[in-house]
């Protein structure tokens, strides 16, 4: 499934669920586990809806008008019930032609505000707020306690055979000319993979496996035994991204 037909079906979902039948609705949750852009469009989606159905609630109604409309249904023939696809397109045939889908429209104008909006929201994260924005995006995950959270500047969905991780980005500045050190650390739930060769790696100490630029190395578990950090790194030795307190 493309991005273009799962976000037809998020549009007719969320306007009759039951236009969706069980294998449309398996497709669809598949996307989505696997498409981060298309998530974050349903979440708009949903909220876009909702202020909708706001602020139509709030217009005030004619006393006679819901008389004045059953009457005429109850005078015409009912409509054959279009299938699903067609009434997805349909509705977005109409949403497009009132300028709300811009996505399928004109090209949306960028301006140094939107990069500026993005990065001052994660200049002010902290972890709760990071777990929060991942939860949005339907990944359950912790922040390690060993890393310093005040040298995390970035943080995204990775993929990993086929599969959204939470990614976070650790950089710490190196004093004169010294390179900074960077460290991806990929949050891996237990319950979603088999990790037993990893855990088997943590219980015998094994060395950090080195690349030609990189050490991949495994956190030993922490108080979050569910997850397991699996730190993609430069530089000689992961405890230049450990907080003082941890030593």
């Amino acid at each position: 499934m493309d991005c273009i037909h799962a976000r037809m079906l998020i549009v007719l979902q969320g306007r009759d669920a039951r236009e969706l039948d069980a294998d449309a609705r398996a497709g669809l949750d598949a996307h989505l586990e696997q498409c981060a852009d298309c998530l974050a469009w349903s979440s708009q989606e949903s909220r876009i809806d909702e202020a909708l159905r706001q602020a139509i609630l709030n217009v005030p109604v004619p006393a006679a008008l819901p008389s004045k409309i059953l009457h005429a249904l109850e005078h015409q023939r009912r409509p054959r019930r279009l299938p699903w696809l067609a009434a997805a397109a349909a509705v977005l045939l109409v949403g497009m032609a009132t300028g709300g889908y811009f996505w399928l429209a004109d090209k949306p104008v960028l301006t140094y505000g939107d990069f500026t909006n993005e990065v001052t929201f994660r200049e002010v994260s902290s972890p709760e707020t990071v777990k929060e924005w991942f939860a949005e995006m339907g990944l359950a995950m912790e922040v390690p306690e060993k890393f310093n959270f005040d040298n995390c500047n970035d943080y995204l969905i990775a993929k990993v055979k086929g599969q959204r991780l939470p990614r976070l980005q650790y950089v710490v500045r190196g004093e004169g000319d010294g390179q900074p050190a960077v460290a991806h650390v990929y949050v891996v739930d237990r319950s979603r993979f088999q990790v037993e060769d990893i855990i088997r790696g943590l219980e015998q100490n094994d060395e950090p496996l080195n690349t030609s630029n990189h050490k991949i190395q495994a956190l030993p578990l922490d108080s979050h035994a569910q997850y397991i950090f699996i730190v993609v790194y430069t530089g000689g030795s992961l405890q230049v991204f450990f907080a003082r307190a941890v030593g």
